[in-house]
């Protein structure tokens, strides 16, 4: 069968000879490369880290693009440094720090909700000197591939990995409980160290933030944020459920309606 891959050979005066086959044991590739028919291409190479889980899928068309890769970093740079940068640009969802044990700059992927919004933040921050006394600028450009990470992971942004935590021991711990739809939501599985600035920094990424208050239930600090509406509510649920916080131990947090509105009774009272 081998034979049929082969084109005619020339007349006995011709001074072109066929390629010998293969040695035994070998490739046949060699004595293809010069005929008409080309080789199947190698198989991708796999690729390691979140951004790559999926790499022998095929790149998705770059209109389509809206995750970008911010180069330039210092080897130091926070990931909370990451998150301020860009949590104020329209259509932001996360940002994402990664480090090179290698290399004494860092690099990061920030994902937005369109590509329009990305090229908005990519316009403003491409070029930016982000350490003046390290003279590191920031190269901002779209990514290869959107973020397809299925798992949270601890170097992760904690504020704006808006994943469910995968790794979690009881993931039903997540659904809202039978409360009915509420302005103001329970916040429960905080870290012991977890502090009112850091929901603060959580929740006013979402639209309609009122405020924060934080108690102490059991030995194990709640907490209680009120939004404008339920609508704000809501999103702010069907976003940050089973987010893993910074401070947290290893549990995602655990997001419900309040009973009731916060200082809702106050008001009544005052009427």
């Amino acid at each position: 069968m081998a034979a049929s891959y082969y084109n005619n050979p020339p007349p006995p005066h011709s001074s072109y000879a066929a390629p010998p086959p293969p040695p035994p044991g070998t490739s046949p590739y060699a004595s293809y490369r010069h005929h008409a028919y080309p080789p199947h291409p190698p198989p991708p190479p796999a690729y390691v880290g979140a951004y790559y889980d999926h790499a022998a899928e095929p790149l998705p068309p770059r209109d389509e693009l809206r995750t970008l890769f911010i180069a330039g970093l210092p080897g130091d740079a926070k990931a909370r440094e990451v998150y301020n940068l860009f949590r104020d640009f329209p259509g932001y969802a996360s940002s994402h720090l990664r480090t090179s044990g290698k290399s004494s700059q860092a690099y990061a992927f920030a994902v937005f909700a369109d590509q329009p919004s990305a090229l908005a933040a990519m316009s403003a921050t491409n070029g930016m000197i982000f350490d003046l006394e390290n003279n590191c600028t920031l190269h901002v450009d779209l990514a290869k591939s959107n973020s397809r990470s299925k798992r949270s992971r601890t170097d992760d942004v904690p504020y704006t990995n808006f994943e469910p935590a995968a790794f979690s021991k009881d993931p039903s711990a997540f659904a809202p409980q039978n409360n009915p739809p509420c302005p103001t939501l329970f916040v429960a599985n905080l870290g012991p160290t977890c502090s009112e600035q850091e929901l603060i920094d959580v929740f006013s990424s979402c639209a309609g933030f009122i405020k924060v208050k934080m108690q102490n239930k059991f030995g194990a600090p709640v907490a209680f944020v009120d939004f404008k509406d339920m609508d704000s509510s809501t999103e702010a649920i069907n976003r940050l459920q089973g987010v893993i916080l910074y401070s947290s131990t290893g549990e995602g947090m655990r997001l419900e309606y309040a009973k009731s509105r916060m200082g809702l009774r106050k008001q009544d009272k005052r009427q």
